[in-house]
């Protein structure tokens, strides 16, 4: 094949291997390289052969058909894992999206349908597809029902591709067994959050240990040292702790707020004044409104950076992830009574739970938060009972009718 550039060859008889696919190779680049093909047919296997030598001289490592049947399943796959690629260069999706779906298709569909035309694909099918899924596994001895979702989705995604180029006019039925492989038995999770009295007694043991290091700073003991960035760090976890609370941000979001993206607002009375905060979310940019209590909290950051801050500065560039863990098992928090641990996204479930308490809508807690509605539904106000609203209950327009 192409003056001995690639060979096709087998295992034989007495080799440790008992494939009966035919194997690449090639010497390219000072390397022989060598690949199966996985097909025992001898026309099939040149084919994949001449692909998988094509890409090579290339430098393109993904999944690539060189020539084929526009019909076939696997021409239709690369179809779609190339307009994914298309998408994630232009910044449509996040660099690993084309990655994920290639691996899947890889190891999940690739190896089950590559044989197949597209009008093959029919639901007894996909239905056989179903039972041999389930017999195959690489890291994990259980097939997870998310990661199935996932590559259903990916075959749906591809016969769309197919639907829209022509090769079929409608998308084939799902066996009705996708539901049965696919339901989740598990209660939906709940979230770690913590509830009014230990939110106080974790300040309350921020603020004592924060005395303590200053303490420390101005008479220091003859062993020991560096309380001085102890001290800071502990008054940079206060903050930080107070600003979670505040806000219902998430962590990461926190840590993208840079100065110029808060605005003051005060009012005569000065109990009365706020701040809103343009975040960079994780599904959209929205505008944060703060508790009252963070304006003056804002400006004793100001004073403990000491330096003036300039626009473009960070307000929170790090994340204190250990000094966090200290003080929540120093304040024997860093579990709750199910034995499920707390993190700093504890202060955001915190701040949603308290305001469904305190009367707010899911639907302005998913604008605050950027949340959707129905998760609020599952994962938080499943938790709350009518005694906790019961202000909210009571007091009603029809009370001034009766």
């Amino acid at each position: 094949m192409g003056g001995r550039a690639l060979t096709l060859w087998k295992w034989t008889e007495k080799s440790q291997c008992k494939s009966n696919s035919w194997q690449a190779r090639c010497f390219l680049d000072g390397r022989t390289r060598q690949i199966s093909t996985r097909e025992e047919d001898i026309k099939r296997a040149k084919q994949e052969a001449l692909s998988w030598y094509g890409n090579l001289i290339s430098g393109n490592n993904h999944y690539h058909i060189v020539s084929g049947n526009p019909n076939k399943f696997e021409q239709v796959a690369a179809s779609y894992i190339e307009r994914c690629e298309n998408l994630v260069r232009h910044g449509k999706r996040h660099k690993t999206f084309a990655k994920d779906i290639q691996i899947r298709y890889k190891n999940y569909l690739e190896p089950f349908f590559r044989n197949d035309s597209i009008d093959q694909i029919t639901t007894p099918r996909m239905n056989a597809w179903l039972r041999w899924r389930g017999n195959q596994r690489i890291s994990t001895q259980l097939l997870l029902t998310a990661e199935l979702r996932k590559e259903i989705t990916i075959l749906r995604a591809m016969l769309n591709e197919a639907v829209s180029d022509g090769i079929i006019k409608e998308l084939p039925t799902f066996p009705p067994s996708i539901r049965v492989e696919t339901i989740s038995t598990k209660k939906t999770p709940a979230r770690t959050y913590f509830n009014g009295e230990e939110i106080h007694q974790l300040l309350t043991l921020a603020r004592k240990r924060i005395v303590e290091t200053r303490l420390l700073v101005e008479n220091p003991p003859v062993k020991g040292g560096n309380y001085q960035k102890i001290l800071r760090d502990r008054e940079y976890l206060l903050f930080y702790i107070y600003w979670l609370c505040g806000t219902g941000m998430r962590p990461g979001e926190a840590q993208r707020v840079k100065l110029k993206h808060i605005t003051e607002h005060t009012c005569e009375v000065k109990t009365k004044n706020y701040l809103s905060i343009d975040v960079i979310g994780k599904r959209g940019d929205r505008q944060v409104i703060t508790k009252h209590y963070l304006y003056s909290v804002f400006q004793d950051i100001k004073i403990f950076f000491k330096a003036q801050l300039k626009q473009d500065d960070l307000l929170f560039p790090i994340s204190p992830v250990n000094g966090l863990k200290s003080l929540l098992i120093a304040a024997n928090l860093r579990e709750n009574s199910r034995g499920e641990r707390r993190d700093a996204k504890s202060f955001r479930h915190y701040y949603i739970m308290q305001a469904l308490a305190d009367g707010s809508s899911p639907w302005m807690l998913s604008v605050q938060c950027d949340v959707d509605p129905t998760i609020i539904k599952k994962h938080y106000a499943r938790h709350m009972t009518p005694q906790q609203y019961k202000d909210e209950l009571i007091r009603s327009s029809i009370n001034k009718l009766i």
